[in-house]
């Protein structure tokens, strides 16, 4: 009687390192920078447009009464635009539904006024919190502005810049 023939698959491991390898090719060749931002909102408001900032009467963290702009979330948008070398910021006054409805119409960028995490308004998107469980609002789609404003953050509120 014959002794069975073991067969060793010596191509299986060429071929599926192979395919991995060409998979990871394909996926170098193709990434576009990352975080992907469609609508090259950063790159307009870095170079030809100002940053549109709503303000919701919220004080400490945004005070509408006075006659200058007060508030640490302003001063923490002011500080981030001369830091990044935004082309300037503009400030519009809202109350709550107008300002979330502007920011899901894409009409301004950002939304302050001493936020919690738990807001009920889900279709703009929002920093991660910071400071006392506080966030920023941010119109929908907008990964780039977002991760920068949360480095930004993260740099000066929670390492205390």
């Amino acid at each position: 009687m014959k002794k069975p023939i073991k067969h060793k698959s010596c191509t299986a491991g060429f071929i599926t390192r192979d395919f991995f390898f060409i998979l990871l090719i394909n996926l170098l060749i193709s990434c576009k920078p990352f975080p992907r931002d469609a609508m090259q909102t950063y790159e307009e408001i870095k170079n030809s447009r100002d940053l549109k900032v709503g303000l919701l009467h919220a004080p400490p963290y945004v005070d509408l009464l006075s006659h200058e702009l007060l508030g640490s979330e302003v001063a923490l948008i002011q500080s981030f635009v001369k830091n990044r070398k935004i082309k300037g910021v503009a400030f519009i006054f809202f109350n709550t539904q107008e300002g979330f409805k502007a920011l899901e119409n894409k009409k301004i960028d950002l939304l302050l006024g001493g936020m919690k995490k738990n807001m009920p308004f889900k279709k703009v998107g929002y920093t991660r919190p910071f400071g006392q469980n506080r966030v920023i609002a941010i119109s929908p789609g907008e990964n780039r502005l977002l991760v920068e404003l949360e480095r930004y953050i993260k740099n000066e509120v929670e390492q205390g810049n």
